[in-house]
């Protein structure tokens, strides 16, 4: 198992909650373009901790993870930036997508994943 992927108890428990509650646009990807390898047949898992966060979607053979960038009044965009750069630091690549982007045009959400899987792909030469 990847030992970045590997986290405190607490953070497990805090995923397992996130999961049971699940975000609209999220699941919405999760459903139509990300569960059981529908991504050109790479293994997506859904909110997994790393470190010392809960991310939305990951892709462990691909080091990349997936943010869903919610509207919020409290929003920080100095935090994306923190959590992209602490990620870097441990070899991912980090794709932001707001939500309300994933709602109002599924298929270029899914199409822009689409394109980041295939670049990183390459450069990996993994197959899939």
């Amino acid at each position: 198992m990847d030992h970045r992927l590997n986290a405190n108890r607490d953070y497990r428990l805090f995923a397992q909650e996130l999961r049971a509650d699940g975000i609209t646009g999220e699941a919405i990807l999760w459903y139509y373009a990300l569960k059981a390898k529908k991504m050109n047949g790479y293994q997506f898992h859904r909110r997994r901790p790393i470190g010392d966060s809960v991310v939305d979607f990951v892709c462990p053979k691909l080091s990349l993870i997936i943010e869903i960038n919610r509207s919020s009044l409290h929003a920080n965009p100095a935090t994306n930036w923190i959590r992209k750069n602490d990620f870097g630091k441990l070899g991912y690549t980090v794709l932001h997508l707001s939500e309300s982007k994933v709602f109002d045009n599924l298929d270029k959400s899914v199409a822009r994943i689409r394109n980041t899987v295939e670049e990183l792909g390459k450069k990996k030469k993994l197959p899939h």
